[in-house]
């Protein structure tokens, strides 16, 4: 068990408030998605979508992919979702992962200052470790149906892993094993997990006229444009812990953003707390965004 110190967790800010990234329901998944559809190369998106349409038909991916290339793409990136929720149970049985989805790094409020609490251990197989064994097989030399499946996950654990109560427990006298990434921790109207994951739809309204694919479309450009100023590159070095310094930093973020002293037990979040929510998620999902492209074109744009 260790505290962690203001010079610690300055270095994280420091790297959080260099580009960053940091899931989301389906809107969140999409938007990313749709920002890094804008920013790939012709030729790896066409290798993309034939990977993709290369999944087996058992998994349910191939149902996804019956549009448009770029509806394809976006819906992929909710599969993972999907498939956990399917009342097909031996799709479910052969392709969920409930603990791919989050890493819990847990910690504790005391008197002086975050405490972690390394007793209490993530699942041996979670986002980081998944992202990370993943993203060097995907654009290997395993069967393409294998490998579209593999696709679909990062598409999801990408935005997964931007989202800060993914990569959080933390632990109370009522939640000794932590709060499941906020999870327990009932709002006035759902609980804490559901309202960050929930954050674009509830801080920007989609009009009575926009169809499903307009929204998107709107509130990426949105993102983009509003973000552009602040930059946007993830501020980590591409090492093999890649995404556990990434997972990390969203703990430490998640501690000073998510669980603040205004954040109350069965009632709403305040406007500000809103607010700041909002434009959190907005940098992480542009970075995110930008973060899978960069991926995505260097492992099919060559």
């Amino acid at each position: 068990m260790k505290i962690v110190t203001k010079s610690v967790i300055a270095v994280f800010v420091v790297l959080l408030f260099a580009p960053q990234t940091w899931s989301w329901n389906a809107t969140g998944h999409k938007v990313i998605v749709r920002i890094a559809w804008e920013h790939m190369r012709a030729t790896t998106r066409q290798r993309v979508i034939a990977l993709l349409k290369a999944a087996p038909e058992d998994s349910g991916i191939l149902e996804l992919c019956k549009g448009s290339d770029l509806e394809c793409f976006e819906n992929v990136s909710i599969w993972a979702d999907q498939v956990r929720g399917t009342t097909d149970q031996a799709r479910k049985a052969k392709y969920s992962h409930a603990t791919w989805h989050y890493i819990n790094y847990h910690f504790e409020e005391t008197p002086n200052g975050i405490k972690e609490r390394p007793d209490l251990k993530p699942d041996a197989e979670n986002v980081v470790t998944q992202l990370t064994a993943l993203t060097k097989t995907v654009a290997g030399n395993e069967p393409a149906s294998l490998r579209a499946v593999q696709l679909a996950w990062i598409l999801h654990m990408r935005g997964d892993i931007a989202q800060p109560l993914h990569c959080v427990g933390r632990v109370t006298e009522t939640e000794p094993t932590g709060d499941a990434g906020g999870n327990q921790v009932r709002l006035a109207r759902g609980n804490l997990h559901g309202y960050w994951d929930g954050i674009l739809n509830a801080g920007i309204l989609k009009k009575p006229d926009e169809t499903d694919d307009q929204f998107i479309e709107r509130v990426a450009t949105e993102i983009e444009r509003s973000q552009k100023a602040t930059g946007t590159r993830i501020g980590f070095p591409k090492t093999d812990n890649y995404y556990e310094l990434i997972a990390r930093a969203g703990f430490i973020r998640s501690t000073q953003i998510v669980y603040t002293p205004s954040l109350k037990r069965n009632e709403e979040p305040s406007a500000v707390y809103k607010q700041a929510a909002l434009e959190y998620s907005e940098q992480a999902i542009l970075a995110a965004g930008l973060d899978l492209a960069d991926f995505l074109n260097g492992a099919f744009g060559k």
